[in-house]
């Protein structure tokens, strides 16, 4: 794969990094060198732009820089859609081959179909319970889950924790697949799923949702500045974003998950707590708290669950070995001015 070469740096009134690049017509952003992030509201400091999903088709890109996870932004916008229309047509493709569509397709029961994976039903809803706290939410409040996929976490929030949902995700066979389960389950008239790309949320009014929760898909992202900014938008002022990120420092993700045959999604990104509080408060969001759990995968064997939920329980309260869980979960909430 070709690298993008950095040439020139300067910084724009509005904060921004202007970088001019030289590349091939197939070249990809891939380990851009050090630069200064000078802000004027902020401390100079030293920080690496790592590779971007984005396919450069433009000599100048514009991107922010957020602690070590700078976004590009502004342009080029058609080679950003371009990379988004290849996001959602491989979602498309992992929503038709998945065992929710599957269990469909073949007149099995959802319900039994998740029963036969405890690991990852529990995976879930820890998730779920931590997002729930870290939020605040109390039920019969109306949440976005964005990233719904085919709606399996949305379902969950919506029959187990009394929230009132709508489901979004860029992929359209994904939310075609959601309506079909959730009109299944009878929730057709309860739940609401709408297409809709992250970072910029069209499909939502302002102020339109008392929460937003999102699993397991920032990571994709290519801007998650601004999919922080559209969450903090969407949601009523007092209202709180509760957003999960891969752990850098998790030795599944670094050593473990491909020597298992677990696949490795589009344009999968890791981060630090550091790096994910520095974009919530970037977007405007404040009271801003996280928490960092789980050591159990979702592939975990039946027989070894126990022993993995009494890992969970004692590394999630083991000073250092919690900094290695999988999940770091983040909330921050909207202001309320």
């Amino acid at each position: 794969m070709n690298t993008v070469k950095v040439q020139h740096v300067s910084v724009t009134a509005t904060g921004y990094k202007e970088l001019e690049v030289c590349r091939g017509e197939s070249s990809v952003c891939s380990g851009f060198q050090q630069f200064t992030k000078t802000r004027p509201d902020r401390t100079p400091s030293r920080s690496v732009v790592h590779g971007s999903p984005l396919h450069l088709r433009a000599v100048t890109a514009h991107v922010r820089t957020l602690g070590m996870i700078p976004a590009v932004i502004d342009e080029p916008t058609s080679s950003a859609d371009g990379v988004k229309a290849e996001m959602s047509a491989y979602y498309d493709g992992l929503a038709s081959n998945s065992a929710v569509a599957r269990s469909l397709e073949s007149g099995e029961d959802p319900e039994a179909v998740a029963a036969s994976e405890p690991a990852r039903r529990y995976f879930q809803m820890r998730k779920m319970r931590e997002a729930r706290r870290l939020g605040g939410f109390q039920s019969a409040q109306r949440l976005v889950e964005v990233g719904c996929a085919t709606g399996q976490y949305t379902i969950r929030l919506s029959t187990e924790m009394g929230f009132r949902m709508t489901g979004v995700d860029i992929s359209p066979r994904s939310i075609e697949i959601a309506r079909e389960l959730a009109a299944s389950l009878s929730l057709g008239d309860e739940i609401t799923y709408l297409q809709g790309d992250f970072e910029r949320l069209e499909c939502l009014d302002d102020d339109s949702h008392d929460g937003l929760v999102s699993f397991s898909c920032i990571r994709y992202v290519p801007d998650p500045l601004a999919a922080l900014g559209q969450a903090r938008r969407v949601v009523k002022p007092g209202g709180r974003v509760v957003v999960d990120f891969p752990n850098r420092f998790c030795p599944w993700f670094k050593y473990l998950k491909t020597r298992f045959g677990v696949n490795v999604h589009f344009e999968d990104r890791h981060f630090s707590a550091h790096e994910v509080r520095d974009m919530f408060t970037e977007a405007g969001l404040e009271s801003v708290r996280f928490s960092k759990l789980l050591f159990t995968p979702t592939i975990t064997p039946p027989p070894l669950l126990p022993a993995f939920k009494l890992l969970d329980l004692v590394g999630e309260r083991t000073p250092g070995l919690k900094e290695t869980a999988a999940i770091i979960m983040c909330s921050g909430q909207v202001p309320r001015n």
